[in-house]
């Protein structure tokens, strides 16, 4: 393959080679490679030069990369990323499919803190039950690739990991 590639310091599995009116992004992350480019001869130069150092499929346009759906208007020029499929796998894991729909991630002010924790036996071993890191993980998954608009609300559960209570929980199951 051609050597023209820069490896981004930042995250190293992502290259660009840059020319006059042309760009190419490849990533690479096992065995899936994503190629962007601004024109379609520097694409087809790309996948030639990827064929000639690596056996390749051609799947053509990308529309689902690492759980993430691609999804593109060309009228628009617009490209969109969607986790539906994934938001819905979650919701059906932690029986949430049905849930009613809220348009706030959290209530405002938030008044949780570490004084929300079980008071009694009873409390706690309902609480030792609970899929609390379970369903954080995959809210932490979805905030790093397509919602970052439950960043603040995730991080902030996060502190209540380790010793949450069922106020903790009724706030997790809100983001869902």
């Amino acid at each position: 393959m051609n050597a023209n590639y820069d490896r981004l310091k930042n995250e190293p599995n992502i290259y660009i080679r840059k020319t006059d009116n042309t760009f190419v992004i490849i990533g690479v992350y096992v065995d899936d490679i994503p190629l962007i480019s601004n024109s379609k001869s520097g694409l087809n130069l790309a996948k030639t030069e990827l064929a000639s150092a690596f056996p390749i499929t051609d799947l053509g346009p990308m529309t689902q990369f690492l759980g993430i759906q691609v999804l593109r208007n060309r009228t628009n020029h617009t490209i969109s990323l969607s986790q539906s499929q994934y938001i819905d796998t979650i919701l059906k894991r932690f029986d949430m499919l049905h849930c009613k729909p809220i348009n706030t991630p959290m209530i405002v002010p938030c008044k949780l803190s570490l004084e929300d924790v079980p008071s009694n036996d009873r409390e706690r071993s309902e609480m030792e039950v609970v899929p609390y890191k379970q369903v954080l993980g995959c809210v932490r998954y979805l905030v790093s690739c397509t919602r970052p608009d439950i960043c603040f609300v995730a991080g902030f559960l996060s502190y209540f990991m380790e010793n949450l209570g069922p106020k903790h929980w009724i706030a997790l199951k809100r983001i869902l």
